[in-house]
């Protein structure tokens, strides 16, 4: 199971998680010290200094070329600006609150897919419910194992992104027992967005460092309903005493579920 265990599809996640770990924290406290934030910001007052009465109008103002980062910064500063000139006489966790809850991400991966795209049918036999297993399980096992080869040992996310999405687009395809509409649903979009978080961190990690944060939220968020679905569905063939041997791609699920717990 070790080739295709969804925990290795991670280790590059958890590198990015931590390296962005301190911007995490100043991010949750909207402290304007942390480096990227303080980067944005000196771009924004620079940008004031030499268009004093320019064309640019306003510095502060959103512009359609901000990053996720330098609209927090603005926000940041133009908040606590007002709160020195007694416009606001909330709190600075008042504050805080408003300025994280503010943060647009519209631009973050969605799910894909709703339940008309689900093809489902209505198992007649245990075997049609084996075979659903086996199927889904197989296409999960035929990437996961391709993970495992030497051409994706350097961790490049955008690789193993890629492999992600690929899942989730081809359990969409599968007929899907009708009681597993929304796990299967649930499962083909979580892989989806979890390929797509990844992609976004591997692209905007150096370019927009919120928004390369914000999709590591969201790729952990995925990855548990990865989890959550595999559990779902797993208990759904052990009720129908359903059974595989070790050659067998429906083996999976048991492996998925022990590999994030």
């Amino acid at each position: 199971m070790g080739a295709y265990k969804i925990g290795e599809a991670r280790k590059s996640l958890n590198e990015s998680s931590r390296n962005n770990a301190a911007v995490y924290v100043d991010i949750q406290k909207t402290n304007p010290e942390t480096a990227e934030l303080q980067e944005a910001l000196n771009k924004i007052q620079l940008e004031a200094t030499l268009n004093p009465s320019g064309d640019t109008g306003n510095p502060f103002e959103a512009k359609a070329n901000d990053t996720l980062t330098d609209s927090l910064a603005k926000n940041i500063f133009i908040t606590y600006a007002q709160k020195e000139s007694g416009k606001t006489s909330d709190d600075d966790e008042i504050l805080a609150g408003n300025i994280v809850g503010g943060i647009d991400t519209s631009a973050l991966p969605q799910a894909a897919f709703s339940l008309k795209d689900i093809q489902i049918f209505v198992p007649q036999t245990k075997e049609d419910i084996k075979k659903y297993g086996n199927e889904a399980g197989g296409i999960i096992k035929k990437y996961y194992t391709l993970i495992g080869t030497p051409a994706y040992s350097d961790g490049d996310l955008r690789k193993i992104a890629v492999v992600h999405e690929r899942i989730g687009k081809e359990l969409i395809r599968i007929k899907v027992p009708a009681a597993l509409a929304q796990s299967h649903l649930n499962l083909a979009n979580a892989f989806v967005m979890f390929g797509e978080s990844l992609l976004l961190i591997a692209l905007e990690e150096q370019k927009d460092p919120l928004k390369a944060l914000l999709s590591i939220r969201t790729a952990k968020d995925s990855s548990d309903s990865v989890l959550n679905s595999s559990i779902e569905i797993n208990t759904y063939l052990t009720q129908n005493d359903i059974l595989y041997s070790e050659n067998e791609a429906g083996l999976i699920w048991k492996g998925l579920i022990n590999a994030e717990q």
